[in-house]
């Protein structure tokens, strides 16, 4: 699964986050919410738990 960020239809980031079997449904267990808190983006799974989180200010330098 690619965590795929874009500013005004450019992409900034376009990640790798979760490597699982190419299936759309083997995601939907792992993923709740994609959050955005202060400086961060999270991805926040089924239990609540962000298992990815990156900056706002890091994609400011791609």
């Amino acid at each position: 699964m690619s965590l795929k960020v874009l500013r005004k239809d450019t992409p900034v980031l376009d990640k790798e986050i979760l490597r699982t079997a190419p299936d759309e449904i083997t995601f939907g267990p792992y993923l709740k919410d994609l959050k955005e808190e202060g400086d961060r983006i999270k991805v926040i799974d089924k239990s609540g738990v962000a298992f990815y989180t990156t900056t706002v200010s890091s994609l400011d330098k791609l």
